[in-house]
């Protein structure tokens, strides 16, 4: 709040006798200082609910609730970026939507290693040949650094009565 708008809310008598450099007056000065952090913290309140623009310090904090608290345990190597974070929990409530499914397991993936190009085959084991309640997971040659990650995430999001394969492409473009 500024010092005039501070001022204007003192009794009559005091605003007619506030002069400058008065005990008043400084008074006003440190009730406005006193304002200044609250008032910042307001003004940028709808940033701490947006994961993209929310403080580095928020974001640990988010990670705890929704999608992302199923991997908050993880050590922090096997954790993705700050930055995959913040997608991943501003896209938490449809990949909760899609969870069990390969188009789910998919963007969940790709969102949080920031590596386009993974596939689920279903019901067939890495050979081709028909295995019910099984999936071959293939990971782009980009998320070979990722792997330990993407394992993590296929375990976690894959329907617990699902085995699967992961199958780390050598090359790109290579399935």
């Amino acid at each position: 709040m500024h010092r005039e708008r501070i001022a204007a809310l003192l009794p009559q008598v005091m605003q007619r006798t506030r002069a400058k450099e008065s005990v008043l007056e400084g008074l006003v000065a440190a009730m406005e200082a006193h304002h200044a952090p609250i008032e910042t913290a307001l003004e940028n309140l709808d940033a701490c609910f947006d994961p993209l623009r929310a403080p580095a310090r928020f974001v640990p904090f988010a990670r705890r609730s929704g999608t992302a608290r199923r991997h908050s345990r993880a050590p922090q190597r096997m954790l993705p970026s700050s930055g995959r974070l913040r997608l991943l929990i501003a896209e938490a409530a449809q990949l909760a939507k899609e969870r069990g499914t390969r188009a789910g397991l998919v963007r969940f993936l790709e969102t949080a290693t920031g590596v386009e190009g993974f596939v689920v085959d279903e019901e067939v084991d890495a050979a081709g040949r028909a295995r019910p309640f099984h999936c071959v997971v293939r990971a782009p040659a980009a998320a070979r650094r990722l792997r330990d990650l993407v394992q993590q995430i296929v375990e976690a999001e894959k329907p617990a009565f699902v085995t699967y394969e992961l199958i780390l492409e050598e090359v790109e473009g290579a399935h």
